[in-house]
Order: structure tokens, then C-alpha cells, then sequence
């Protein structure tokens, strides 16, 4: 994974300004704040999705990517802070899923906006996915 982190090895650093969701047992060095859904796709649509929730985020930037991992970087409105967002897409028996680790390069807390980020991106990958199974949209 050229510029991505291994989110089966990361290491957290016990701040309260993060937030990880990853499959149980998929992390070795840390345990996610919750589990990760599965959805009812491939790992390639999967990623597909996950591209185009990031391109649709304000101030995001891809800085690293595997064949189904991303690396971006998403800078605060006002004082441009930078937030590292990583996401990997698994294989699941029933179908795909993922882990996603948010998290402030800088400072002790994050007041919920790490966790507030996860949470819309996973809406809006959920939503990206029903819109591709439409009628009409493949």
C-alpha cells in the first residue's frame, strides 16, 4: 500500500482525538471503538465508493492509495488544521467491508469531530451504494 497505513498494525496514541471502526479482531495493536458494518458490495465497489465520498468532502486531499486502500488528509475550515483519515476495504462473507481510522495530527482532543466525520462518511457510502444498485445505474 504505497503512502497508506496498515490499520492491522497502527498504533493508537490513547488521546481522545480519534476514532477507529474496523472489523473485530482485524486490528492487532489497539481495539476500534466499534465494529465496522458490512455492506452488501464488492471490495472494488466498495473502494469506488469511498473515492467518491472523499471527493465530495470539503478540503479533503488523497495522499497515498492501494488497490483497496486510501490515505486523505481533510484541513479544518478556519485554522487549516489537518486531520489524517485512513480506510481500508476487506473481504467479507457477506459481501464487503471496512476499516476507517480518523484522526487529528495535532493537539489532545478533537471535540467529536473525528467521530462526527466517520459517522458521515459511513452514511455516505451506504447511501453512495444504494444509489449504484438503482435501477438504471449500472
Amino acid at each position: 500500500m504505497s503512502g497508506v497505513t496498515d490499520l492491522a498494525s497502527a498504533r493508537r496514541s490513547g488521546r481522545p482525538n480519534d476514532r477507529l471502526m474496523a472489523p473485530p479482531g482485524y486490528c492487532r495493536n489497539g481495539v476500534p471503538d466499534e465494529s465496522a458494518p458490512v455492506f452488501a458490495a464488492t471490495p472494488e465497489r466498495l473502494i469506488a465508493a469511498v473515492d467518491r465520498v472523499a471527493a465530495a468532502e470539503p478540503r479533503t486531499r488523497e495522499v497515498g492509495r492501494g488497490p483497496l486502500a486510501r490515505q486523505f488528509v481533510q484541513r479544518s475550515r478556519v485554522l487549516r488544521f489537518p486531520d489524517d483519515i485512513t480506510v481500508q476495504v476487506l473481504s467479507s462473507d457477506a459481501g464487503a467491508t471496512l476499516a476507517i481510522w480518523s484522526r487529528a495530527r495535532y493537539g489532545y482532543a478533537d471535540f467529536g469531530v473525528n467521530r462526527a466525520r466517520v459517522d458521515r462518511w459511513l452514511a455516505a457510502i451506504g447511501a453512495a451504494l444504494a444509489v449504484d444498485t438503482q435501477p438504471g445505474t449500472e
